[in-house]
């Protein structure tokens, strides 16, 4: 149903915007710690649901831009550092964030 939903939303922006250049994200992974006590918001899910958005993604139009990572440590998790709350970068970096986005850009000439 979800994959289902991301399609239909790719679909009608293109119907709206047939030259759009879209741009598809991952969602972040959580903590190490999270990830190993709960059984809906872990890791496993996370890279699940953004293996099905990746799959939506041509590499000519439609572009799939995963921001794990900037933010993940060396095992694939959401690094520490950047959260308080095992879900969410803190405000600070949100510039670092901005910056990394517009070196995904896609141009046309």
């Amino acid at each position: 149903a979800t994959q289902q939903k991301y399609k239909d939303t790719v679909n009608k922006i293109r119907e709206l915007q047939e030259d759009a250049i879209i741009y598809l994200c991952a969602n972040m992974h959580v903590t190490e710690e999270q990830s190993g006590k709960d059984e809906i918001y872990n890791n496993t899910k996370v890279n699940q649901m953004n293996a099905m958005i990746a799959g939506l993604a041509d590499g000519e139009t439609i572009f799939y831009i995963d921001v794990n990572e900037l933010f993940d440590d060396e095992a694939g998790s959401l690094s520490s550092e950047y959260s308080s709350d095992a879900f969410h970068v803190y405000g600070k970096h949100y510039v670092e964030w901005v910056d990394w986005l517009c070196t995904k850009g896609v141009l046309y000439e």
